[in-house]
């Protein structure tokens, strides 16, 4: 696997779609780099994207978790910051993760 690039996180995070299913499917067979078996392997780019998509579609629950742990374990920008209710002068902690906490 590899990490999606920044216009396929855009693509995924900041344009309208009504198939979140679908566009993430999609983003996970982008991200494929070499599909591994008993016997051989394949490299994506060899690959049309709609074997790709096809393949994802195919894994098990337990195939599909590995790679959703991979996505949930990747780096990814985060900020912690105090803040203080001007009223009640309360202080309480928010915490910014990710690029759409960011730019969102």
């Amino acid at each position: 696997m590899k990490y999606p690039s920044l216009s396929q996180f855009i693509e995924t995070n900041f344009t309208e779609s009504a198939d979140t299913v679908e566009k993430s499917f999609q983003v996970i067979a982008s991200c494929i780099d070499i599909v591994y078996n008993k016997d051989d392997m394949f490299a994506a780019a060899d690959c049309t994207k709609k074997e790709l998509k096809e393949w994802v579609e195919s894994l098990t629950s337990q195939q599909f978790q590995k790679i959703e742990k991979f996505f949930e374990t990747m780096p990814k920008l985060t900020h912690t910051l105090k803040v203080v209710n001007p009223k009640t002068r309360k202080e309480n902690t928010v915490v910014l993760e990710g690029l759409t906490d960011f730019f969102a």
